[in-house]
């Protein structure tokens, strides 16, 4: 008799003394289980001594890194570029930018504004509405204008976006975390100006949506499964204790 056959044997003369060590082993074990973290980051599945991963740790270090969630803007009414919708746009840039939650989390915004700065403001104040207005239209239809329009904002000057440069260092759930807080913020001041809609979207946000998803299908999967392998254990043993001593085992393994 093989090795196997001889633990299977034993497993089936003594199922108590099996769950008994399954429950000791699971109880030692038990105070690392709060340590536990997931990385969803493909660097981290990687050597750190690959060319590519490399790069990617002296973009961070040196530029901030390049994870990125954006803001699509579209106004309500009229333009992203009337004079109220710039106020509030550099304003909600400001507060990302300066919200005590963000830190470490927001580490640049950039929007189409970004490349105005020189034509808008004078003397660290924005120039008054009618001039701020024409200086914007007077960039945005010269030279200089074509990359911006196209790129960071609509033709129809409606709609622009913005990107928040996210931290690097940030693990994968701290982030999704921080990634909930910023779209809440956005959306709450969007509301409270009621100028612009804002929706979000990044790698953060996406990974968020995906396990919402995961957890929703696995409130309807998982039971079924269960279900199944109850039926398939009962037509198969037709013993009570023969259905339910598999799950015991099994749960004490997954605490």
């Amino acid at each position: 008799m093989n090795p196997i056959d001889k633990i299977a044997k034993l497993c089936e003369r003594r199922p108590h003394l099996v769950i008994a060590t399954v429950a000791i082993v699971t109880l030692l074990l038990l105070p690392g289980i709060p340590k536990i973290t997931t990385e969803t980051k493909m660097e981290t599945f990687i050597p750190k001594d690959y060319p590519s991963i490399m790069a990617l740790s002296d973009v961070e270090k040196t530029f901030g890194g390049m994870r990125y969630e954006s803001i699509l803007v579209e106004t309500k009414n009229g333009k992203v570029t009337d004079a109220g919708a710039i106020k509030s746009l550099l304003g909600l840039q400001r507060k990302i930018l300066v919200e005590p939650a963000l830190k470490g989390y927001a580490v640049e915004v950039e929007s189409y504004l970004n490349y105005l700065f020189p034509y808008i403001m004078e003397d660290n104040q924005l120039l008054p509405d009618d001039e701020l207005e024409l200086a914007v239209q007077s960039f945005l239809s010269g030279p200089s204008g074509a990359s911006v329009v196209g790129r960071w904002i609509t033709p129809d000057q409606k709609i622009c976006l913005m990107n928040v440069n996210v931290g690097a260092h940030l693990k994968s759930r701290e982030a999704v975390e921080k990634t909930q807080y910023f779209e809440n913020l956005v959306k709450s001041y969007a509301a409270e100006h009621g100028i612009f809609d804002a929706s979000i979207t990044g790698g953060y946000s996406t990974s968020r949506d995906m396990q919402k998803i995961i957890e929703e299908d696995n409130r309807v999967l998982l039971p079924a499964a269960v279900a199944m392998i109850i039926a398939i254990l009962a037509l198969a043993f037709r013993r009570v204790t023969d259905v339910v001593l598999p799950f015991v085992v099994i749960a004490l393994a997954a605490i």
